[in-house]
């Protein structure tokens, strides 16, 4: 006899309550921020660097993503767009500092530069995550 798979919105709300946890919810995908009005709107590109340090001279990007969007002047976003993600294999190996990517995930991986020029080529602006650093790599 086999149980049914427990209601995790429900243990969530159990959890919560007791105090003594704090449950971070899953956030829902959705393309759509604010409806379509027939304000004119541009395209953005969001983007964030992941690199083998942060010395511009001896470090290497690891992994460069990406997410387009659609905002009007006044400020407002309409939709998310389109994402790119993708690793690039360093010239030496990944130091032990750098734990969340892994030798093995950029293996024989490698950025193609016209790939990245076609994706942002219909951006208006480009924000970087932590600019000051992921505008010198990128």
């Amino acid at each position: 006899m086999s149980e049914a798979a427990p209601n995790l919105a429900d243990l969530a709300d159990i959890l919560s309550a007791s105090n003594d946890y704090r449950v971070q919810r899953r956030l829902k995908s959705r393309s759509n921020i604010t409806q379509p009005d027939g304000t004119p709107t541009k395209t953005a590109i969001l983007v964030d660097v992941e690199t083998t340090g942060l010395d511009l001279q001896n470090d290497e990007i690891i992994e460069l993503a990406m997410i387009s969007f659609t905002y009007s002047l006044d400020g407002r976003i309409f939709e998310i767009g389109q994402t790119f993600q993708h690793f690039q294999e360093p010239s030496r190996p990944i130091s032990a500092e750098i734990t969340r990517i892994t030798n093995a995930m950029v293996a024989d991986h490698k950025i193609d530069i016209a790939e990245v020029a076609t994706f942002v080529s219909s951006a208006a602006l480009v924000i970087a995550h932590n600019a000051g650093f992921d505008r010198r790599f990128a």
